[in-house]
């Protein structure tokens, strides 16, 4: 994809190429063309042994997978590529798996990206209340957050971000996407 002064420098018979005046919107149209027939291949929400979930929260009916004995609390709210270990707490108001704002703009119309990689939750994790847990940009991508980790009330972890086994990530703080936090740090 390219602009018209790019693409009077390129050896088209070489290279395939869209012109347009607009690369970056062409781009963000053909991903949510792709994206939206992925999201048709998604298996039903699975739900393992023995976890107790509130009846006030909302949990995709395709694309979840949850461990054994987890326990998912008032109004949390989990989107589908989503993937939750064993022995996992998710309290209230969490939301797992949610679309990060990036917006683009095509044809004078602003449009959202569309978030479609996936949230990979590890075992024995504790979410305090009201957390925030953006899904991966692309398809292939992942947010991950590793065993035995504790995140505080009000945190976020943004998309693409990988958080290590172990570790702890305090109240209200905000990491931003495509951070990588190595095994055993607490912030």
């Amino acid at each position: 994809l390219s602009n018209k002064e790019v693409s009077d420098e390129i050896d088209a018979s070489k290279y395939g190429f869209a012109v347009t005046d607009n690369p970056r919107g062409l781009f963000f149209e053909i991903l949510s063309f792709y994206e939206k027939k992925n999201e048709l291949s998604l298996k039903r929400t699975k739900i393992g042994k023995d976890c107790k979930i509130s009846s006030t929260a909302i949990i995709a009916e395709y694309g979840v997978e949850i461990g054994d004995n987890t326990y998912i609390g008032d109004y949390v709210v989990i989107h589908s590529n989503t993937c939750i270990g064993n022995n996992c707490i998710i309290q209230t108001g969490c939301r797992i798996a949610e679309q990060d704002l990036n917006v683009y703009n095509y044809n004078g119309i602003n449009r959202q990206v569309p978030h479609n990689g996936k949230v990979v939750i590890g075992n024995n994790v504790l979410f305090s209340p009201g957390v925030f847990v953006g899904k991966a940009l692309y398809s292939y991508g992942i947010t991950s957050i590793g065993d035995n980790c504790l995140i505080g009330t009000n945190a976020g972890v943004g998309h693409n971000t990988i958080v290590g086994n172990n570790c702890e990530i305090c109240a209200n703080s905000a990491i931003g996407g495509y951070c990588t936090i190595e095994d055993d740090a607490n912030s």
